[in-house]
């Protein structure tokens, strides 16, 4: 602090490092509720987060440590938590803060909670179904880009896809990626692309940022439009420790845009040489089969078959007379068989004959009526039988008649 005409004017590192004392001296230790947001681990160790209710956020800081980093185990994004820790100023930024050293958990925030309640509700309809999921093409000639035309992510995206392919083809669908209405506007970008059907697969995403910046990609319309994209979808959202609803329901999660680009467009040099592994097996593979033509030529120009064709003839000749004697003989032998059990039939229908019985001295007797007799009591005296008999018939009147009980 410097005195100018009797005026107190001050740095703002001095400026800070007063207020820091202030609060240091009038706050001291405290117990802090909040929602954990923006959680962030840099290389440092340290462990930086945002605690938040519904009308500030305030940042906390747990620094390296052992002790500390194990009490920083229940930090998640969405978590509200109870931490103890000496409310501060850091200067270097100018903000607020409290140097947290003891967190307790109290539960699901409300945007865990709403997040949790939609993908269950999503889950249930199979919008996340594995299989569902379809390949990335291997070697797509364009891409289309679903993400904000002004932000880092897509600047890291076409630097990407560029320098490993120049000569791609990338169509980009502008929108907003957070804020209100932002979700409606990813939803009708992914259905544009679609419409347009420019693009061999689709890369939606944006950079990092805290839970309520990534927030449009955990709302059912960008869900539903993932799910339903005839395109395959590659999400892109945030850094690798942020998931939302989106990486569910593509067809291809990437932990980053950079990542992305990566895993949809191999580079020039990597393609080049595959077409040209492709190509010496192609080569490979004519040369094993015109190697294996001429061989098999070189067979048939050696065989009998080739040197005179007329021996050909003549086999196949030979071969349809051995077939047309098999088949008489065949024919002969099938006759005599079914003479043989014609002959057998007769014979024994010959003896199950009325006929046959009648030869043998046996007749039968019909009443008046055509009824054969079989019973004596069957006619009376006086009524007229007939006789037949192996050969001929007699016409006779019963003048006397025995009932059998004689015998």
């Amino acid at each position: 602090m410097s005195a100018l005409d009797g005026r107190k004017i001050y740095t703002p590192s001095r400026l800070l490092a007063e207020a820091r004392m202030v609060l240091e001296e009038n706050f001291g230790s405290l117990w802090l509720e909040g929602e954990v947001s923006n959680l962030r681990h840099p290389p440092s160790g340290h462990i930086y987060f945002s605690l938040k209710d519904a009308g500030a956020a305030l940042g906390g800081v747990v620094f390296g440590g052992e002790r500390r980093v194990r009490a920083a185990s229940c930090l998640a994004e969405g978590v509200k938590v109870l931490v103890y820790g000496r409310f501060s100023a850091y200067e270097r930024s100018g903000q607020c803060q409290i140097v947290v050293e003891r967190i307790e958990p109290l539960g699901l925030g409300a945007l865990q909670q709403a997040f949790d309640e939609l993908k269950k509700r999503l889950e249930a309809e199979g919008l996340f179904a594995q299989e569902r999921k379809r390949p990335i093409p291997r070697m797509p000639f364009t891409v289309g880009l679903v993400t904000s035309p002004t932000g880092a992510a897509v600047r890291d995206l076409l630097n990407v896809l560029t320098r490993r392919f120049p000569k791609i083809g990338i169509v980009v669908a502008p929108c907003r990626v957070q804020g209100e209405g932002a979700a409606a506007e990813i939803a009708a970008a992914i259905e544009l692309q679609n419409r347009a059907g420019l693009a061999e697969v689709l890369i939606v995403g944006r950079g990092g940022g805290s839970v309520e910046d990534l927030w449009a990609f955990n709302e059912e319309p960008v869900v539903r439009a993932l799910a339903e994209s005839r395109i395959p979808t590659v999400s892109a959202v945030g850094h690798e420790v942020d998931y939302t609803l989106a990486d569910y329901a593509a067809d291809l999660r990437a932990p980053t845009p950079s990542a992305a680009a990566e895993l949809c467009v191999r580079t020039e040099a990597e393609i080049l040489e595959e077409l040209e592994g492709a190509s010496l097996r192609l080569r490979h593979g004519l040369a094993r089969s015109a190697e294996l033509a001429r061989a098999r030529l070189g067979e048939l120009a050696a065989s009998e078959s080739f040197a005179r064709p007329e021996s050909l003839v003549e086999r196949r000749r030979q071969a349809v007379d051995e077939l047309g004697l098999r088949l008489g003989a065949a024919a002969s032998a099938s006759a005599a068989v079914a003479r043989e059990r014609l002959a057998a039939a007769g014979a024994h229908l010959s003896s199950l004959s009325p006929l046959a019985v009648l030869s043998r001295g046996y007749s039968v007797t019909f009443d008046e009526s055509g009824k054969t007799v079989a019973d004596a009591r069957k006619v009376g005296k006086g009524s007229r039988i007939r006789t037949v008999l192996a050969r001929g018939a007699i016409v006779s009147r019963v003048e006397e008649k025995s009932d059998g009980e004689e015998r």
